[in-house]
């Protein structure tokens, strides 16, 4: 599901949530570019495989770094940096920050793990549930940029729907 999300993501170029603002693929490839014209790399591991998806498709780990809250954080910075080519990027990071949370709530497997890396029981159920209710909220909310459509309404809808379902699964314990 996750690779769905960035593969709608990538191709479409930009998605529009429910608030109006736009989730832009163009500020990951600049977060990349300026980490390469500068020589280091703030904290996250996006590299050329991570942009160049299209060539690495099949791997989730490549996704899980890019839907991630280092990649969430570095955009953060840049942004209250005001570097060129990275302003007004709040809605992709809420964007990232949703999905990379959405991962650890719906992966989680570590009886040990803490907050949303934790398997879902009775100490942490209310939390979990209402942050999947927004979840599905915010997923319900996104729109294609290009013609205004829900993106539960497009060819491309597998993996938003998925992890609604999901979402209703978990709910549901």
């Amino acid at each position: 599901m996750l690779k769905l999300v960035r593969n709608t993501l990538g191709d479409k170029k930009s998605v529009v949530d429910g608030d109006g603002d736009f989730v832009k693929w163009e500020y990951i490839e600049n977060l990349h570019k300026l980490q390469n014209s500068e020589g280091l790399h703030l904290e996250n591991r996006l590299r050329s495989a991570h942009i160049n998806w299209h060539k690495n498709r099949m791997n989730v780990r490549l996704v899980a770094q890019i839907l991630s809250d280092s990649v969430a954080t570095s955009l953060e910075f840049c942004m209250s940096e005001g570097l060129a080519g990275i302003e007004h990027c709040d809605a992709t990071i809420k964007f990232i920050r949703i999905f990379n949370k959405l991962f650890d709530v719906l992966n989680s497997r570590n009886l040990q793990g803490h907050g949303f890396n934790a398997p879902i029981g009775p100490h942490n159920m209310d939390e979990i549930r209402n942050y999947l209710t927004e979840c599905k909220a915010y997923i319900m909310s996104l729109k294609v940029s290009v013609n205004g459509r829900s993106v539960l309404l497009l060819n491309r809808k597998t993996g938003f729907v998925g992890f609604c379902l999901h979402q209703q699964c978990a709910w549901a314990l």
